[in-house]
C-alpha cells in the first residue's frame, strides 16, 4: 500500500495505525505525487492500495490514471473530511472508494482492502 497526502502528519498516522493490520503493508508514504509514481515503480506488480489525500487529488487529478498505468489492477481510495467534496473526486477521479480522516480504522482498512464496510 502506498499513501499519498500533503499532510506529513496525517499520512505518518495513517500509515502507523494502518500497519496494526496484518492484512496490509505501507510500502510509502509521501506528499509528492511524483515521488508516489518512483515509489510504485519499484513496487513488483499485483495488488495494491494507494491512499491519496483529497487535496493532492485536487491538485492531480489524472494521478490516479497514472498509478492504474503503472498498476492496473490497483484500488485507488481518497481521504479527506468533507464527504460531499470526497464522493465529487471518487467521480471526477474514477477512485474505487474513499475514507474519511476521522473515521475508524477498522471502516477505513476494509476500505482500502475493498471489503464491505
Amino acid at each position: 500500500m502506498a499513501i499519498c497526502d500533503s499532510r506529513e502528519f496525517d499520512r505518518h498516522a495513517l500509515a502507523a495505525a494502518l500497519s496494526n493490520d496484518p492484512r496490509l503493508h505501507v510500502a510509502a508514504t509521501t506528499g509528492d505525487p511524483a515521488q508516489l509514481l518512483l515509489e510504485l515503480s519499484r513496487l513488483a506488480t499485483g495488488e495494491l492500495a494507494v491512499i491519496l489525500g483529497s487535496r493532492v487529488l485536487r491538485e492531480h487529478a489524472t494521478l490516479p490514471g497514472l498509478v492504474r498505468s503503472a498498476h492496473p489492477g490497483a484500488r485507488v481510495v481518497a481521504i479527506g473530511v468533507d464527504e460531499s467534496a470526497l464522493r465529487r473526486l471518487v467521480d471526477a477521479c474514477r477512485l474505487d472508494g474513499y475514507v474519511r480522516r476521522n473515521g475508524e480504522i477498522d471502516d477505513i482498512s476494509s476500505v482500502v482492502r475493498g471489503a464491505d464496510v
